[in-house]
């Protein structure tokens, strides 16, 4: 099977973010996406990727 562009969005909720939080939820939310990435980029199912990053 041919691979097309592997894809992860993550998001940090809904609700204000007290803006003394922001990097720090942005942060989280990048390394959800770079765990969940590293899996794609493995050979590793969307499963396994999606399970990781949440």
């Amino acid at each position: 099977m041919r691979r097309g562009c592997d894809v992860i969005v993550c998001h940090g909720g809904a609700g204000l973010v007290a803006p003394e939080r922001h990097d720090r939820l942005r942060a989280g939310v990048r390394a959800a996406a770079a765990a969940g990435h590293r899996i794609l980029a493995a050979g590793g199912s969307a499963l396994d990727a999606v399970v990781l990053a949440v």
